[in-house]
């Protein structure tokens, strides 16, 4: 076996490997008999673990303090920025098309031919010989006024913080929430953010040495404490650097603070960007990146992984509250696992023992069979070392419970955006996340011809190689066939040992007959802070709404109460959701037909907020939406008048995701 001696990496260890199992060999060795031979029992005492059989679960080594279906932790908002991606949609359709994200390093970042040497074996520390990467576009872009950030403060500031920001607010969005939606629980909002590089920092040396001084902050807790202070969150705001696990461990603090009480609600993730040649001059006298511009992990050939660059975050809730609240359920956390791997044979060498430990943990924490796992996001760095060992952790932790064979898909989205280092386990979260939304297998790339030097075959695991449909596993249970939610376990490794394991389940919400028909028409509802983002808004929705038709109330609903009514505003009174791309459209090119749709601009109509805030204002908007008078509540609407949206529904109707706001792109 390739991973033999990083399994067994001590003379002791390897005598007691050979001497359990290969006891016939070692018998018939000259020397081993001595003068009244005796068999050799090198089992006594040894204790096994019996693989329990599928109908049941695995039974927790401790007992918890909380019950395990107490323990679930639903997923109630997703949003990331990857390479060649600056949406989620974008995203699925370059995993599901097996695309390659990978390109030259761009001019914007520096100039590769100055520090480029070819010859990865021979070069120098100060050259670099790796020129390709996975890039995010417009990193140096922040929309600093929209979060009151003054232009010289935004400058100062790592565009690691900046592209968080903005991702935060997208973040709560695609739940479909606000900021005051967070009052009910006292602001206890979490930010647990993977971060690991400071390359900005970078620039104030190097504008010294060229003679000026330029300020530039990489505080790697400015980027968790700017989300808490500017929406007002007050449950524990940390940084998290375990290097390549970074992302993957933030979750899991997340769950352990949301678990433990001390926040309501959290929002983790991770962020990275490449902004010096240093960054990449580091890896590179490591030699750990390829010279190639493909990462073939779990592939023949694998010698490096490519450096990538994404910003990523979940909005997590416990699950019994999210399911209360009617929140939108992406997936669940069934659990987390951390652990370290201890001393190897070198500070950056896994330890497949480690991992095996670990993942059996998250086994047996989540009280669920892997039997019932039917898909792995490895971490899969495409490296010749890190690839076979960790499949060989993965066969440790599974093979102590199940005998099948290539049951499990195993893949890595790091084939398709490269490495993203302190942002790669909410890459992998994400893109697990997004394959269970589409209920679909993505091809994991460049492994058409395996790593000879894993085993595949005698394994519960096999390389997803294609797009396919990702269907339940269905088990006997009490001599009953029980179909499973679709399951992942998703991998993150640091470089100095710290591991994370996490294993999510997707939700399923009872089916329910519709006890209310939602009247119609709908009052649509849209704003910005100025006119010429709200053109923006208004195309991306018409865009969106042509793709992806949904359902009216839900649409209005969710604009209505999840997202936050900003100074220039659109009011649209449609009765079917058809109609409005064209209506979007004609804001655009200034053609509304002003019996339906209104605009405003709440500074220009600051009297009719006064007149409607005395009593009889009230009482006469509430006797509107009684009467549901839409248009009239929607000209109200775009002149200021804060409106009570809760009442003009008896049932309230889903929050859906919809398009984001549109930052604008200042440099």
């Amino acid at each position: 076996s390739s991973t033999l001696l990083f399994e067994h990496p001590s003379i002791d260890a390897l005598a007691s490997y050979f001497s359990m199992h290969y006891v016939k060999q070692l018998s018939d060795m000259p020397g081993m008999h001595s003068q009244s031979p005796q068999p050799l029992d090198f089992d006594k005492g040894r204790q096994t673990k019996k693989p329990p059989s599928p109908e049941k679960a695995i039974v927790r080594k401790k007992p918890s303090i909380i019950k395990t279906d107490h323990r679930d932790i639903a997923i109630i908002g997703v949003h990331g920025r990857y390479p060649q991606a600056n949406t989620l949609e974008e995203f699925w359709n370059n995993l599901k098309n097996g695309r390659n994200c990978i390109e030259e390093i761009p001019k914007d970042r520096w100039d590769i031919d100055a520090f480029y040497h070819a010859n990865k074996a021979t070069h120098d520390f100060g050259n670099i010989y790796a020129r390709w990467g996975g890039f995010i576009q417009q990193a140096d872009c922040f929309d600093a006024l929209f979060f009151n950030i003054s232009p010289r403060e935004a400058a100062i500031m790592d565009p690691q913080e900046r592209i968080f920001l903005e991702t935060v607010w997208a973040l709560l969005e695609s739940g479909g929430h606000r900021r005051k939606d967070f009052s009910s629980i006292d602001h206890q909002v979490g930010v647990f953010v993977g971060v690991m590089n400071n390359d900005y920092e970078f620039l104030s040396g190097q504008s010294y040495g060229q003679g000026y001084i330029t300020e530039a902050n990489s505080s790697y807790f400015s980027i968790a404490n700017r989300v808490s202070y500017f929406f007002n969150f007050n449950g524990p705001s940390v940084a998290v650097d375990t290097a390549c696990s970074s992302s993957l461990t933030a979750i899991h603090f997340a769950c352990e603070s949301l678990l433990s009480g001390e926040c309501r609600a959290a929002i983790a993730g991770g962020v990275n960007l490449i902004l010096n040649p240093m960054h990449y001059m580091r890896l590179c006298g490591m030699q750990m990146l390829t010279d190639s511009n493909q990462c073939k992990s779990f592939g023949a050939g694998a010698d490096g992984f490519i450096d990538g660059e994404g910003v990523g975050a979940v909005l997590l809730k416990p699950l019994e509250d999210a399911i209360r609240d009617k929140d939108q359920i992406w997936a669940v956390i069934k659990s987390t696992s951390l652990n370290a791997g201890g001393k190897t044979s070198g500070f950056t060498v896994p330890n497949p023992n480690a991992q095996s430990k670990l993942i059996s943990s998250a086994l047996e924490k989540a009280n669920i069979h892997p039997g019932s796992i039917g898909y792995i996001e490895a971490h899969g760095t495409g490296t010749s070392l890190g690839d076979p060992i960790e499949v060989k952790g993965l066969i440790n932790a599974y093979e102590q419970y199940i005998t099948d064979k290539q049951y499990c898909a195993i893949g890595s989205v790091k084939s398709n955006i490269g490495h993203l280092e302190s942002a790669a386990g909410i890459a992998s979260l994400t893109k697990v996340i997004l394959q269970m939304k589409h209920k679909q297998l993505v091809p994991s790339l460049h492994s058409e011809e395996l790593n000879p030097n894993i085993n595949f075959a005698d394994s519960p695991f096999v390389v997803q190689q294609q797009l396919q449909d990702w269907k339940p596993i269905k088990l006997s249970e009490n001599g009953k066939e029980k179909t499973y939610p679709l399951r992942a376990g998703i991998s993150s490794f640091g470089a100095g040992g710290a591991n994370a394991h996490v294993i999510v389940e997707s939700f399923e919400s009872e089916a329910k007959p519709k006890l209310y028909e939602y009247k119609t028409p709908q009052l649509i509802l849209l704003s910005a802070k100025n006119a010429d983002r709200l053109n923006a808004y208004c195309l991306l929705m018409a865009d969106y709404l042509e793709k992806h038709p949904c359902d009216l109330a839900d649409l209005a609903y969710t604009l209505q109460v999840g997202r936050e009514a900003m100074d220039e505003r659109l009011a649209i009174v449609v009765s079917k959701i058809d109609e409005l791309p064209e209506i979007f459209r004609q804001y655009q090119q200034n053609s509304l037909n002003e019996a339906i749709a209104f605009t405003g601009n709440v500074k220009n109509n600051s009297t009719s907020e006064l007149i409607i805030d005395e009593e009889d204002g009230k009482q006469f908007i509430d006797s509107l939406i009684q009467k549901r008078k839409l248009n009239k509540i929607g000209m109200f609407w775009v002149s200021g008048i804060n409106i009570d949206w809760q009442l003009l529904y008896d049932t309230p109707p889903k929050r859906i995701s919809l398009p984001t706001y549109p930052f604008e792109k200042n440099r």
